[in-house]
């Protein structure tokens, strides 16, 4: 499983996803299977590669989150599954850029 697809499962689930030092918190912790634990432990750095300048603006968090849920799909019980990897997208672009 991709880091993209672990964070819109986490996402779609309803978890707030954290990251903390090296470490990735999931809120709640109930979400997580084995399965996720694994591909969290797999894609460690790149999810945190992702997850660190969004939690660095909590403006630009709240702002990311606002855009998954108003255009979010609900296909397949992923609800944020569209935003959260259009988020994804241009974070990568950015960071190709820079």
């Amino acid at each position: 499983m991709s880091a993209q697809e672990t964070l819109l499962i986490l996402l779609g689930n309803g978890a707030e996803v954290i990251p903390n030092g090296s470490k990735i918190r999931v809120i709640p912790a109930n979400v997580l299977n084995d399965e996720l634990r694994a591909a969290i432990d797999d894609n460690r750095g790149e999810l945190l590669e992702f997850l660190l300048p969004m939690a660095q603006s909590t403006l630009a968090n709240e702002a990311a989150l606002e855009l998954a849920h108003s255009r979010g799909s609900t296909a397949n019980g992923y609800a944020v599954e569209f935003d959260a990897g259009e988020a994804y997208r241009a974070h990568q672009e950015e960071q190709e850029a820079a």
